[in-house]
């Protein structure tokens, strides 16, 4: 509500409705649907909902060889979510060793990754250009529950000013930990 006007309520407006948000995964329902594992090598590999006590809630457990296997998370019918106009992302996570998190997206100029790498240091783009890394910092696989928010618009246009995200598509893991409250 946007109110105009000093003392009295006398001019109230409703600004347009804001984008909803869609929640992707909050492991309530005991399932992993939508999930896969899209690099088993080396095998061994699992994707497990398992209630965490130490969050009061399900959680998604993805097992493996570090960040030599990789996860996947689209639709339940395993398309991609083809989200427009969700520019913001948002999940839980708890690793305590090296992970990436890649949010696959659609711009106007081809499919891009932007890529969030639990080191220090500067945001970068691979040589593909394919890739944006975002380096938010060592904190993020230190063995406790933390949220991590962040304008994908912002993040791509960070290191490709000119391009503009078409829709967002997936979330991938590499590496062991545990994941939560995925949503756009």
């Amino acid at each position: 509500v946007l109110i105009r006007g000093s003392g009295l309520l006398d001019d109230i407006q409703l600004l347009p409705d804001m984008p909803s948000t869609v929640v992707y995964e909050d492991a309530e329902d005991g399932l992993i649907n939508g999930w896969t594992i899209y690099d088993g090598i080396p095998a061994g590999a699992t994707i497990n909902n398992n209630y965490d006590s130490s969050r009061g809630s399900q959680v998604l457990q993805l097992s493996g060889d570090g960040i030599s296997n990789g996860y996947r998370l689209r639709q339940s019918d395993g398309s991609n979510w083809g989200s427009t106009g969700l520019n913001w992302i948002q999940w839980s996570q708890n690793f305590s060793e090296n992970h990436r998190i890649y949010i696959g997206v659609e711009t106007d100029l081809g499919w891009r990754y932007l890529v969030y790498l639990p080191i220090d240091g500067d945001s970068a783009q691979s040589s593909n250009l394919r890739q944006i890394y975002h380096r938010i910092g060592v904190n993020f696989q230190n063995g406790s529950w933390q949220t991590i928010t962040r304008n994908l618009e912002i993040d791509l246009k960070a290191l490709e000013p000119n391009n503009n995200i078409i829709s967002v598509e997936q979330l991938l893991v590499r590496g062991s930990g545990l994941i939560d409250d995925i949503q756009l």
